[in-house]
């Protein structure tokens, strides 16, 4: 069996609107799919989940208030806006430090953390967090904590754009890793999360997508580190020194 990737997962629930989804039915959803996309491979165990009444606090140390936030969600206009005119993020840096997320995890308690909200809470699909983090779909954020990752997840939508996050950390995770230019020829023939070759946003089917990753970008983009990726990295290598010499 894979190594278990253990989650911190995160539920801000100040305010539900009755068609959203469960944020618990989501995530058993997705653990599920993702354990039968991978092969096993992204092998997600839920070691803490946290439900948090409050709305999360965004850049500029803005944060809604009920009345404030059902105003946006009867009208957009009402939404908060930086001075650009763009929906702000959530302060990232306030949030780890305010839960006390990285000390768990430069411990090993926690591999990843899952944020659940609704719209407007300004989560990234993705973001890398730590001492040598980089580009994960979001800007990085530099901490002293070994790297990982933050997914951000609404209750409001469904499985499908979870899975589609995923794609985006995945492309993200490969580009920089030994698989980059294996994986930029698989995407000419098969295209990007987003999109089948030549064809539209949003046209690709993200479960036959991620299905047919290889199982050792699986394993990199889920960030497992075991003897045997170990070994096929070594692998590789050697192989292309080989060649390099022949």
């Amino acid at each position: 069996m894979a190594k278990q990737i253990k989650v911190l997962a995160i539920s801000f629930e100040p305010h539900l609107v009755d068609s959203w989804n469960s944020a618990d039915d989501l995530m058993r959803q997705y653990t599920q799919e993702m354990g039968a996309l991978s092969d096993g491979i992204a092998n997600y165990r839920i070691v803490e989940r946290r439900v948090y009444d409050v709305f999360p606090c965004l850049d500029y140390i803005e944060q809604y208030t009920p009345e404030t936030y059902q105003a946006a969600l009867d009208n957009d206009r009402d939404a908060i806006r930086d001075i650009r005119g763009h929906y702000p993020m959530m302060d990232y840096s306030v949030t780890m430090a305010e839960y006390r997320i990285y000390k768990d995890i430069q411990r090993g308690i926690y591999d990843e953390v899952w944020l659940f909200g609704g719209p407007y809470f300004g989560f990234y699909e993705s973001r890398m967090i730590g001492k040598d983090a980089y580009w994960c779909n979001a800007p990085p954020l530099m901490a002293e904590t070994r790297n990982f990752v933050v997914m951000g997840f609404s209750y409001e939508r469904s499985v499908k754009e979870m899975l589609h996050n995923f794609g985006h950390r995945v492309e993200s995770i490969l580009q920089r890793s030994e698989y980059a230019a294996d994986f930029e020829e698989w995407t000419k023939e098969v295209g990007t999360v987003h999109q089948v070759p030549g064809g539209k946003d949003y046209t690709q089917d993200e479960r036959e997508w991620l299905s047919a990753l290889m199982p050792m970008w699986w394993q990199a983009a889920a960030h497992i580190v075991t003897k045997e990726t170990i070994l096929q990295c070594l692998r590789r290598k050697v192989d292309k020194w080989i060649n390099r010499i022949i």
